[in-house]
């Protein structure tokens, strides 16, 4: 065990070598957390001998002590300041260094907005005398996927996670994994290796039955599930998932998620327990999830400190009447959730049936929440990512409410699935920013520290970019006269997918029959996964003329003036499906949009050597072609 004194100072001039600098006294075991305060204090003081640090001694970690887990958390700790003596440390080394960025952060005022761009507040003069502060995270696990988090530094500053431990450390996929399990479970029984393509051709009937539109059965492969109320497919997947753990010592999570999208199977067997479970809105919920707790029941009888999780997603979204058992989890993902009002308001949140495919079932989200906290640990999953990536959608100001509101209801843990693609797109720093800090404390003052960033990362153009987002989330700036047509015309991509589709066809899933005298309103189709919010014509002409005023404030710096201007592309966008094909903003937005976007891409080598990705993330060849080839828009 080692044990370290370091003398912090600035070698400038002979008077202030004189002064007493700071003495940080540590265990090797934190010397991250030592050199992290070190150099951000260096960068905010030019002689730490003059500052309020001057003649302090400042402990880390188990040189200060040891938190108490009870109070801390796994990732809490303790900041004390006592007679010159400066203490930061927590349960474990995680702890420590969290307290140091909590100190640098929210005491002295560090903000780390982007992985680029750092902002050290000058020489902050602060009372550390009589400091006690013991904090203990809301959330234990705070896991974002977004490009900016993608940095190993800037996350660890924001004390947020990239991925879960299973997938990251352990390469165990995290969601949609019953096929995986499968796998592993025929591997474990029969000595060979098995794709889940190789499964289904030797044993089809572990795979999902279905009616076809001529009531014709069939067990197809392509987007399917697993026949859950088969035995030998609980015995497998049981089996795949122990022997997963066995190979893996050290794994403290595994999740356990059906297929993406369809709808469960529709077998003799399966469709005898749905009879059974009363074929409610929450059958097939239920019938999953008796299916999971037995898994995690036999999985625990060899494991019993692992935590088993499992996505709560469509069909199984709505809450079962089963309890999951003890040191289980659920990420509640309600993905067609409207984002862009509070999670207790809104049509769409409360009843549904706004869309053709969601269910009165999937709404409720609010009590939802609580539901789930009463019949195991609740996680909250969100799902920001939006293609295409340039439309801007207003869903910050209602991000923050929703965010506290799970966290009130119970939630242990939140999950955010956001964009890994092009930082240049809608929003992108300032959504990373705002979901890092809420998912450090779910009740800060969302417009503070939106304004905040804004004036930190734009500069003397701050004001103007945050008075062009108060203008995104006016709901006047939303065009609720646009209904589906609205969609259709603008949005090819989701046009191949609604000609195949039957109004309301999905709501069988669910047991609920639709009423579109009540349901189906003219409306605009809100934020749910690939859904955008159509404005008015007024907003985009107002938004571009405030941001083009705030690049004039910094015109002299090329640095923000860029960052203003790419805060434009979004506008661009949008005004390009908004305001007819002749209007002077339109054909602006046709000459800048396009070649800017073809630097971006030729800039980036994920999408310079994809450009299937490329358009399916921005969409610019079919916005091209609609511009081309339509007539004047929507609004004349």
């Amino acid at each position: 065990m080692k044990y370290f004194v370091s003398f912090i100072t600035l070698a400038v001039t002979a008077v202030s070598l004189l002064a007493a600098p700071p003495v940080l006294e540590f265990y090797e075991e934190d010397a991250l957390a030592a050199q992290e305060l070190q150099d951000h204090l260096e960068a905010m003081y030019f002689d730490l001998g003059k500052s309020p640090f001057a003649g302090k001694t400042i402990r880390l970690g188990r040189k200060a002590g040891i938190a108490d887990a009870e109070k801390c958390g796994r990732d809490g700790f303790y900041i004390k300041c006592k007679d010159g003596i400066l203490d930061i440390y927590g349960v474990n080394t995680t702890g420590t260094l969290n307290g140091v960025y909590h100190f640098l952060d929210e005491i002295m005022g560090v903000r780390w907005l982007t992985p680029e761009t750092t902002h050290f507040p000058e020489n902050p003069q602060i009372e550390l005398e009589g400091m006690d502060i013991c904090f203990k995270p809301v959330f234990e696990n705070r896991i974002i996927l977004h490009i900016s988090a993608m940095d190993p530094v800037w996350r660890r500053r924001q004390r947020v996670a990239f991925n879960m431990e299973h997938e990251e450390k352990y390469h165990i996929p995290q969601g949609h994994n019953t096929f995986y399990f499968l796998c592993r479970g025929l591997e474990a029984e029969k000595g060979r290796s098995y794709t889940p393509q190789q499964a289904f051709e030797e044993f089809p009937e572990y795979f999902a039955e279905y009616v076809d539109h001529r009531g014709q059965r069939k067990r197809p492969f392509t987007f399917s599930q697993l026949c859950f109320s088969h035995p030998e497919v609980k015995r497998l997947i049981i089996k795949g998932m122990i022997t997963t753990i066995d190979k893996n010592p050290g794994l403290s999570f595994i999740d356990l998620s059906r297929e993406d999208g369809p709808n469960p199977c529709e077998c003799v067997q399966c469709e005898a327990a749905y009879a059974a479970h009363g074929r409610k809105s929450n059958t097939k919920s239920n019938h999953f999830f008796t299916f999971f707790r037995d898994v995690a029941a036999e999985v625990h009888k060899k494991y019993p400190g692992i935590k088993i999780g499992s996505f709560a997603y469509h069909t199984t979204q709505i809450p079962p009447d089963v309890h999951l058992g003890p040191n289980t989890c659920i990420r509640y993902c309600p993905i067609r959730m409207n984002y862009f009002h509070r999670v207790d308001e809104g049509d769409h949140n409360r009843i549904g049936g706004l869309l053709d495919d969601y269910a009165p079932g999937l709404s409720n989200i609010a009590g939802q929440l609580r539901q789930w906290a009463e019949r195991t640990e609740l996680w909250l999953s969100l799902t920001m990512m939006k293609n295409p990536v340039y439309y801007p959608n207003p869903n910050l100001r209602a991000l923050a409410y929703n965010v506290s509101y799970s966290a009130k209801a119970g939630a242990k843990s939140v999950f955010v699935e956001d964009l890994r693609w092009l930082p240049s797109h809608a929003q992108c720093h300032l959504r990373g920013y705002m979901l890092v800090k809420l998912l450090w404390d779910p009740y800060l003052d969302n417009d503070k520290y939106m304004r905040e960033f804004c004036d930190l990362y734009f500069g003397k153009a701050g004001k103007g970019v945050m008075e062009f987002m108060e203008l995104l989330h006016d709901e006047r700036s939303w065009d609720y006269q646009s209904d589906r047509k609205w969609l259709n015309y603008r949005f090819q991509f989701f046009d191949r997918w609604t000609e195949k589709r039957i109004i309301g066809a999905t709501w069988k899933w669910f047991y609920e029959t639709p009423d579109p005298a009540y349901y189906y309103k003219k409306r605009f189709p809100f934020h749910c996964w690939g859904m955008h919010c159509p404005v008015t014509p007024e907003f985009c002409i107002r938004a571009l003329a405030i941001l083009k005023a705030a690049e004039q404030l910094v015109a002299d710096d090329p640095v923000l003036a860029a960052r203003v201007r790419n805060e434009m592309l979004p506008v661009y966008f949008v005004t390009m499906l908004t305001l007819p094909k002749d209007h002077p903003q339109t054909q602006e937005a046709v000459r800048v949009f396009f070649p800017a976007i073809e630097s971006i891409i030729a800039n980036d080598p994920r999408l310079r050597n994809n450009p299937a990705k490329a358009e399916q993330l921005i969409h610019h060849g079919a916005l091209r072609e609609y511009v081309e080839n339509s007539g004047a828009g929507e609004h004349e």
